[in-house]
């Protein structure tokens, strides 16, 4: 049979998240109004992106996909999705409705009608109805609707990759690991050559992202048992068993990768150490406290091959962030020899920093979310 996944990342990173399922899934795959589409007559493809992929945020299996001109058409039309083969009589449902665009109904509209068609489709097709449970449901069925397009479909994923499962400890405005994964690609960053520092590294994401993509350690790996699709009566344990064992068969933690994360507050650097152990690269990664202001004490003059950061955000404290920018290129301009990335959207700041300490643009990817709207920015030395 013939399937087509559906899969999710922050707005911006459409590009990164579909090399992330290529690179997964050795399968072509395409991007079409901000989602990354991959067709495939293996249903194991979802355990692998599930486990394996690292920018992907969900995954869902499409069942439906129509245009619709008003609400009892968008309702009416959901009844064209067979749900039968992934229901079990035991097994409870509920529908998330995403919507972008405008329309005349609510989310909540959606999931309370469409609920009714999956309830009424598998009474046809199986002769019960699945009970609803809308806060732990086992299966999830999403209807994502794009102005007067809806696609129909099972979240495979549950909760979003992002949440970790080594992430125990969150500092406060945590970065989001699959942004953490294209900063290190955008960057270059390689593993063999070069030096990785995160001045900032609040809960320790990037540098635990940096260490388990060069060590090809699966990033699912303490949620292998929580994925949704577990609960489908399609794949069995033992496939599913087999298939994250094939990528765990990849991992090797003996690369010599020099990877360190420092941060002001003492609780950051404790908590980072401890994502660290659960994630299994606490060996191989360094965190330590320190102070922005010190890092031309710890390291030589262009030391530093490649500097990663995600900066405070400006809040309330613009005096205290604006210092941070101002230091991080001082620091930058004696310690970095490659280059320097940051997720940023105060752009003025960077521009002009960037200008009084000698630092050129190279590039900039624009992101899709945050006001201002962040992007992610490659500096060299002019």
């Amino acid at each position: 049979m013939h399937y087509e996944l559906v899969c999710q990342t922050t707005p911006g990173l459409e590009a990164f998240a579909k090399t992330d399922v290529e690179q997964t899934l050795s399968k072509k795959a395409t991007i079409k109004n901000g989602f990354v589409r991959v067709k495939t007559n293996d249903l194991l493809d979802i355990a692998r992106l599930n486990y394996a992929s690292r920018v992907v945020e969900r995954v869902d299996l499409l069942l439906a996909e129509y245009s619709f001109s008003h609400f009892d058409e968008l309702i009416a039309r959901a009844a064209s999705a067979d749900f039968s083969p992934f229901f079990k009589k035991t097994k409870t449902f509920a529908v998330s409705c995403e919507r972008a665009g405008t329309h005349e109904f609510k989310s909540h509209d959606v999931n309370a009608e469409m609920g009714g068609v999956v309830m009424d489709n598998l009474k046809k097709t199986k002769g019960w109805k699945p009970k609803v449970d809308l806060t732990y449901p086992d299966l999830n069925v999403s209807a994502i609707i794009t102005n007067n397009t809806c696609m129909v479909g099972l979240n495979t994923s549950g909760e979003s990759l992002n949440k970790r499962g080594y992430k125990v400890y969150h500092a406060p405005n945590p970065l989001r690991p699959s942004l953490a994964n294209a900063l290190l690609t955008y960057n270059g960053w390689n593993p063999d050559k070069h030096l990785l520092v995160d001045p900032h590294c609040g809960d320790g994401t990037l540098i635990i992202e940096a260490a388990l993509l060069a060590f090809a350690m699966p990033p699912g790996a303490e949620r292998k048992e929580k994925f949704s699709f577990l609960n489908w009566d399609v794949l069995s344990k033992q496939e599913v068993r087999q298939t994250y064992q094939e990528y765990d068969a990849l991992a090797n933690t003996s690369r010599n990768v020099r990877v360190q994360g420092m941060d002001t507050f003492v609780k950051n650097v404790d908590g980072s150490n401890k994502n660290a152990r659960l994630a299994g690269v606490a060996r191989q990664v360094n965190f330590s406290r320190y102070n922005l202001d010190w890092l031309d004490d710890k390291y030589g003059k262009q030391e530093v091959n490649t500097f990663i950061v995600f900066p405070p955000v400006l809040h309330s404290n613009k005096e205290a962030v604006v210092k941070f920018y101002k230091e991080l290129f001082y620091q930058a301009e004696y310690l970095v020899k490659r280059r320097m990335t940051i997720l940023t959207n105060q752009h003025d700041m960077v521009r002009d920093l960037a200008e009084e300490f000698k630092f050129k643009i190279q590039s900039r990817h624009e992101l899709g979310y945050g006001t201002p709207s962040y992007a992610i920015i490659n500096l060299k030395h002019a």
